[in-house]
């Protein structure tokens, strides 16, 4: 089981400004991750100058590949009073490469976002008696 905090921020031009975080946790069973959430959303359209602050529950599911960079895939939904949000990923890697793809659609808006990078960790090592 796994805890999780996502914040995403979305300008576009003179047209919308957005704030959203959610609260997540997910349960792993074999290769099934079941997500399930609190997402709060702040909405505004900069030319009525109309705040909006909603919040929902978030749902999801994923799952792992056994492919080539083991892909993970994720899709999740956030429910608002008269707005929903949609997330959808594939991210995976091999030792320090990792590369995503992510898509966000907010009413009208769309995103779709490339990555590709590298991941910095460390290891302990045990001493043997």
């Amino acid at each position: 089981m796994d805890f999780r905090w996502n914040y995403r921020q979305v300008s576009y031009e003179n047209d919308l400004d957005s704030r959203a975080y959610s609260l997540e946790t997910d349960l792993n069973i074999n290769s099934i991750k079941l997500i399930a959430g609190y997402s709060h959303l702040d909405f505004k359209r900069i030319e009525t100058t109309n705040d909006e602050t909603l919040s929902g529950v978030l749902i999801g599911v994923g799952t792992f590949i056994n492919m080539p960079l083991h892909p993970t895939l994720i899709g999740k939904v956030s429910l608002f009073k008269d707005r929903v949000e949609y997330q959808a990923s594939i991210q995976g890697g091999y030792r320090w490469f990792h590369c995503f793809v992510k898509f966000y659609k907010l009413n009208s808006f769309d995103e779709l976002s490339l990555g590709i990078g590298h991941g910095i960790g460390y290891r302990l090592k045990r001493k043997r008696r």
